[in-house]
């Protein structure tokens, strides 16, 4: 082989090599141009379930139409007293507190008191877990306060919760 048929051979081959290496990044280019469009897919479809996510957080969790009335309250409190074993006797206090309306939203909270007095540690929480578990109850525990007895004392322990419930209402929105 002459020296010109070896440089013309090796031409050849630096230009097959380049031509390969273009074919290549060309199709490298076009394999990130596709997966561009998917990340940004992907991306809008994030940004679409972050503000539905967004909305949702603003939102109550049980909300109803109308305010429960007070005796079916203190019917949900004392049944669910009932089933934590805690003697109707034991719920000292139900108490009704005004509405007042969430921020710029459609709702108002209607927030409860209410105060157990003499009740075991156990059977304060079974009560908590059967308020909030309820099916027929749209009421949360918001606030919860347990007072240890006293060591002298062989009275029990004395729950303050307060129980709310969230009701649509628009003309509740409050004034700018």
């Amino acid at each position: 082989m002459t020296r010109t048929q070896r440089e013309l051979f090796l031409i050849a081959a630096l230009v097959a090599l380049l031509a390969f290496a273009a074919a290549w990044a060309v199709a490298a280019e076009r394999r990130s141009a596709q997966r561009l469009v998917e990340a940004r897919a992907q991306a809008d479809g994030i940004s679409r379930l972050a503000a539905e996510i967004a909305d949702l957080k603003d939102r109550p969790v049980k909300v109803q139409g109308s305010a429960m009335p007070v005796e079916r309250l203190a019917a949900g409190v004392e049944s669910a007293a009932a089933a934590a074993g805690i003697d109707a006797r034991r719920v000292v206090r139900i108490d009704p507190q005004p509405p007042r309306p969430i921020a710029d939203r459609p709702y108002e909270i209607h927030h409860t008191a209410v105060q157990l007095q003499g009740v075991a540690f156990l059977q304060a929480l079974a009560f908590l877990d059967a308020v909030e578990t309820a099916a027929d109850q749209p009421v949360i525990v918001t606030a919860v306060r347990l007072a240890a007895p006293r060591r002298d004392a062989a009275d029990g322990w004395r729950l303050t919760a307060t129980l709310s419930q969230t009701v649509y209402n628009p003309a509740a929105r409050a004034a700018p």
